[in-house]
């Protein structure tokens, strides 16, 4: 065995198990509850935590999208109208793509920033910046 081959193994023996591990959001599965004519998005404030975006921001883009009233209530956010779990589903994945991710290194260490009037999603992982609509 070869210097190379021993330095090789004694890596795979070693490595921490974490590093194999991509760095991709998870975004926690939206509990949906239909009462009367009522959605509720049971665990709203835990996906906005992970997501790292304020929870006004977030239910004001799908209050907009689903064309309904929101509104947060402890914990979770309340809709007016039935809307199934794959709609709200789509509806964040859309946010996401739009307030999240970076639109140059694709991670999700951004923060919506205001410069000059204007919102920008602001990478911490790349440096980048570059415009978010305003809802």
């Amino acid at each position: 065995m070869t210097e190379y081959e021993e330095l090789l193994e004694n890596y795979h023996e070693n490595k921490p198990e974490d590093i194999d591990k991509s760095e991709r959001l998870e975004i926690p599965e939206p509990r949906i509850n239909i009462q009367g004519g009522k959605t509720y998005i049971k665990n709203f404030k835990k996906i906005t935590k992970t997501l790292r975006r304020e929870p006004k921001h977030l239910l004001k883009f799908i209050s907009k999208e689903l064309a309904t009233a929101g509104n947060l209530e402890g914990s979770q956010a309340s809709l007016k109208g039935k809307f199934k779990k794959r709609q709200v589903k789509k509806k964040l994945s859309q946010y996401v793509k739009e307030y999240v991710i970076c639109d140059e290194c694709g991670k999700a260490d951004t923060k919506l920033t205001k410069f000059k009037g204007e919102q920008y999603k602001r990478c911490e992982a790349c440096g980048a910046r570059s415009p978010a609509k305003q809802i």
